[in-house]
């Protein structure tokens, strides 16, 4: 697969195969964000507080992104959960 698709794979939404908004915006920061870092490394400018900045930047992005995806899977189960059973009119038997 060529590393084209593999970059367009990281900005696209996996249901509907469009780019989504919010997942290209972070990958521009994440892009910046690095280059900055790696600029003031060669350039000698770089201070201990940048890469603690950056690390803690996207650690607390990252957790707070699983923490919406988590609420929003116990939301969308809270509500099927309270959706009665479709049946087609037979009962079920166990037997």
């Amino acid at each position: 697969m060529p590393l084209r698709m593999k970059l367009l794979e990281l900005i696209q939404n996996p249901e509907s195969r469009r780019l989504s908004t919010s997942d290209s915006a972070l990958f521009v920061a994440l892009l910046i964000s690095s280059f900055v870092l790696v600029w003031v490394t060669v350039t000698g400018k770089v201070e201990e507080w940048l890469y603690v900045a950056y690390l803690t930047a996207w650690v607390v992005q990252s957790q707070g992104s699983k923490q919406a995806a988590l609420q929003h899977y116990k939301a969308r189960k809270a509500a099927k959960d309270k959706e009665p059973e479709k049946t087609d009119g037979a009962e079920k038997s166990d037997e």
